[in-house]
């Protein structure tokens, strides 16, 4: 068993990694961000994501130290449905930092839906102008 073990961890440390944001931003109309349950290109995330959440902080964020931010004190936080369906978030939070070199905001969030429930998980947002 533990040779398998071994040869396990040593193929999950060689395989390559493939990096690919699940959320986007960009500051064009002011700043957001729009968080997928898709991961991959600007244009994948669009397309392929059943729901996504939108999020305005109340000011664009260039600290590389982490910022956390109150759902009431965001400009907006609402989770957009396939159906065409809108609901704002009731409650929770969004942590982000941005990384200068790779103009990306990563971070973590929480947020509670009137009817949705909860939604957590980490993200990495990539820059992408509107429309790509």
């Amino acid at each position: 068993m533990r040779k398998i073990i071994g040869f396990l961890a040593l193929n999950f440390f060689i395989a390559p990694f493939t990096y690919s944001a699940n959320a986007l931003w960009n500051a064009e109309q002011g700043f957001g961000i729009w968080i997928y349950n898709e991961s991959g290109t600007c244009q994948e995330m669009r397309t392929k994501s059943s729901e996504f959440i939108v999020v305005t902080p109340p000011q664009k964020i260039e600290s590389e130290t982490s910022v956390k931010f109150e759902v009431k004190n965001l400009k907006l936080c609402s989770l957009f449905k396939s159906a065409g369906e809108i609901e704002k978030c009731a409650g929770g939070y969004i942590e982000l930092k941005f990384d200068k070199a790779k103009q990306e905001y990563s971070g973590r969030y929480f947020f509670s839906f009137p009817s949705a429930g909860g939604r957590k998980a980490n993200f990495s947002a990539s820059f992408c102008k509107p429309g790509q």
